[in-house]
């Protein structure tokens, strides 16, 4: 009587609970913890940095879509590697660890328990993106200024790319949590994450060229996640004879790559043991 009425509870578990819980597991591990400490240096200190060489590297035309990139877009496509790998570590640790099962006896729903860890993963790598690149973009402001190379927040496509830039990270992360529950393998799930992201961006550039490496560059994660970073064009909305794809459809492929991760991912953990 007794275990059936706690089976009966943790079946009641509250979706504010699975969050929760999922906090104080990633507050207390401590790699997850430095991953988001290293998340927001990457962010902060790349601009800063880029900003300082220009003192080196002598007279620099002014060009936004450059300007942007070293501010924006160069750190992302770092970060979102980053990004990825903890999202890998927040569900493979837990397999590696054992600690899956003591998770899921408490909460045996678990697609809650995965789409709680998705939900905060990509909630708190989202702000700390967005709170990074804004502190990164207002201290490298007055050092690209210098040369006429700052990237106002009024200037058209500036504000949607750095924003674009913190999604894209997010969306990553949760894509990370997909992957993770899928291969439950920290190691494999982590090296997964980072080809699909960073080395996503140098496969394409290694393909013949033609439609093959067309589609690739627009399909592919992490140029996907890149262009998230740009500003936007009059050009096509996706055209892959061309390899050509805008920003908002680049939001919709990066988005594509999270909701099939977690969604295979959800299928393995339900149907496999812990």
């Amino acid at each position: 009587m007794t275990i059936t009425a706690t089976a009966s509870d943790a079946r009641r578990v509250r979706w504010a609970d699975l969050v929760r819980a999922e906090w104080i597991k990633l507050a207390s591990i401590p790699s997850l913890v430095i991953g988001v400490v290293c998340l927001a240096a990457l962010l902060l200190g790349l601009p800063v940095l880029a900003g300082l060489t220009l003192d080196y590297s002598g007279p620099v035309d002014p060009d936004l879509p450059q300007t942007l990139y070293m501010i924006a877009g160069l750190p992302t496509s770092l970060a979102i590697a980053v990004s990825g790998v903890l999202g890998a570590l927040v569900m493979s640790a837990e397999y590696s660890t054992r600690t899956i099962q003591t998770t899921l006896l408490a909460a045996p729903r678990r697609l809650g328990v995965l789409a709680a860890k998705v939900v905060l993963l990509f909630g708190v790598t989202t702000a700390t993106s967005l709170v990074a690149i804004f502190a990164g973009w207002a201290m490298s402001h007055p050092l690209f200024a210098r040369y006429g190379l700052q990237a106002d927040i009024g200037e058209p496509g500036v504000l949607a790319a750095l924003i674009g830039a913190a999604v894209s990270i997010g969306l990553c992360a949760a894509c990370g949590v997909g992957v993770g529950a899928a291969l439950r393998s920290a190691t494999g799930s982590s090296i997964v994450m980072i080809a699909l992201t960073f080395g996503s961006l140098l496969i394409v550039m290694l393909l013949p060229g033609g439609l093959l490496q067309n589609a690739a560059g627009i399909f592919a994660l992490g140029m996907a996640a890149d262009r998230m970073t740009r500003i936007g064009s009059e050009g096509a909305f996706l055209d892959v004879a061309l390899g050509q794809a805008s920003a908002p459809a680049s939001w919709i492929i990066v988005a594509g790559w999270a909701i099939v991760a977690v969604v295979v991912g959800g299928i393995l953990l339900k149907r496999r043991d812990a």
